[in-house]
């Protein structure tokens, strides 16, 4: 224990004094508001209002909305309704693919052909008969490959190196 005595603005007292204070006003509200969440609600019976003769002829909800609107089929609608469609605008023919033939080789007794494709940067080996893009391998040489499209058929051929 200390000799010295405390003095009136010593900061340690005054937050002690705040906590109490706080903490004993804290506690009753507390308490107060338990004991309102843990009354028990009112259970009375409510009657409904009598309908008359001027009652609504459709049953109409308490703040007026006509509950026959919600029937409405807004996203499957009936069976044989017309349905307003976009039309399809017609696609002009896409510009041929820039492709340049790499080499031909025998695979199994079949042509493959390698084809480059700058514009993707990438190789694809082909059959006879399989499509790239709107073009479609309509034969393959060992000279080079023919490929066919909606504008008309083309063919690529290998370039003879000079030695």
């Amino acid at each position: 224990m200390s000799s010295v005595s405390r003095s009136a603005a010593d900061p340690l007292a005054r937050i002690a004094l705040g906590t109490r204070l706080t903490v004993g006003a804290a506690l009753p509200l507390l308490g107060g508001l338990a004991l309102w969440a843990l009354k028990p609600l009112d259970t009375s019976v409510v009657e409904p209002a009598p309908q008359g003769e001027e009652g609504p002829a459709v049953d109409v909800l308490a703040e007026g909305i006509d509950p026959a609107v919600f029937d409405a089929r807004l996203w499957n609608p009936a069976a044989g309704a017309a349905v307003a469609s976009a039309e399809v605008a017609p696609t002009l023919a896409a510009a041929p693919l820039r492709l340049q033939l790499v080499g031909v080789i025998e695979e199994n007794g079949q042509l493959v052909a390698a084809l480059y494709d700058p514009d993707k940067d990438e190789l694809r080996l082909v059959r006879d008969g399989m499509s790239i893009g709107q073009e479609r391998v309509t034969g393959i040489t060992l000279a080079g490959v023919t490929l066919t499209d909606a504008l008309g058929t083309r063919e690529l051929k290998l370039r003879k190196e000079k030695e």
